[in-house]
């Protein structure tokens, strides 16, 4: 599997290509954990259009980024799922935890609300 990993202000993206299984959740996990903390990430957007298969490896690594951003008040966006990934989504209570947008231009587009209109607006 690969994983593009690239941060825009305080959100970090994730491209996936392959499969998010055991034998490589352990080291995304150490990789993003870092950057979470690092870089003071705020949203975790998970690209799956190239994701072929996702195991309980995977739905762990997803869980345990989940817990780490509500710590901090953020968000786990998944965009791009397939029919097979949006069972395992579903399936595994994911779905609970997580915003699924259609692509990464729908998140864009919110965060870009979360992260002033709304509050301006407010004001």
């Amino acid at each position: 599997m690969k994983a593009q990993l690239f941060i825009k202000k305080h959100v970090l993206y994730i491209r996936f290509s392959g499969e998010l299984d055991s034998s490589v959740a352990n080291g995304l996990r150490i990789k993003v954990t870092e950057l979470i903390e690092n870089y003071k990430i705020k949203y975790l957007v998970l690209n799956c259009e190239k994701l072929t298969f996702m195991d309980s490896s995977g739905i762990g690594f997803i869980i345990g980024r989940y817990n780490q951003l509500q710590d901090i008040g953020g968000a786990i966006f998944m965009t791009n799922l397939n029919e097979l990934l949006r069972k395992i989504v579903k399936i595994s209570g994911v779905y609970k935890l997580v915003c699924v947008k259609s692509n990464e231009d729908e998140v864009n587009e919110l965060l870009e609300v979360y992260n002033g209109k709304i509050h301006e607006n407010a004001i």
